[in-house]
């Protein structure tokens, strides 16, 4: 049984966060950088900021946004009960799915990594999860192989984002 609740569709955007002259973050021109990706053919949305502003902005988008398009939100960092925390309070925005990134600055091993996602993975069984993996990034690589292993045991976790090139 799948934990999708609808279809994230085939072009999901990264959507830039926005802001300010100030340093704050552009809510209104978040919205309206969303319904442009929208009209121009996104079918779902990747949306983030510092965790506080992205509460806020995953609330705005799921109410502006997600009636026409899927929302995911980022929800990964280095800490992996601290992503389960907020990871729980985000999914009460509204959001579809979320992506998690591998942990940065650690440098984890395969099991390391496996454990990561799979510990998350148990905690949220109801959360879908996309694996974020961006090691030019985060100096962290999950291999295909401990990958499998984590979809094998949590179907909750449903893609993966890949930016190894």
């Amino acid at each position: 049984m799948s934990v999708l609740k609808r279809s994230l569709g085939r072009v999901i955007t990264a959507m830039i966060t926005p802001f300010n002259e100030d340093g704050t973050v552009n809510y209104d021109g978040a919205v309206a950088l969303g319904r442009h990706l929208v009209e121009h053919g996104s079918e779902g949305l990747l949306v983030g900021a510092t965790n506080e502003e992205k509460l806020r902005l995953y609330q705005l988008m799921v109410r502006e946004l997600g009636p026409q398009v899927p929302i995911i939100a980022n929800t990964g960092g280095i800490d992996t009960l601290a992503t389960i925390e907020f990871t729980r309070q985000v999914i009460e925005t509204g959001v579809d799915a979320v992506l998690v990134i591998c942990p940065f600055y650690v440098k984890p091993t395969q099991e390391g990594l496996y454990r990561h996602f799979t510990s998350i993975a148990h905690a949220l069984p109801d959360v879908p999860i996309m694996v974020y993996n961006v090691p030019g990034r985060t100096r962290s690589d999950i291999k295909p192989a401990t990958l499998k292993r984590v979809v094998d045991e949590c179907p909750n976790v449903i893609g993966v984002k890949d930016a190894t090139g």
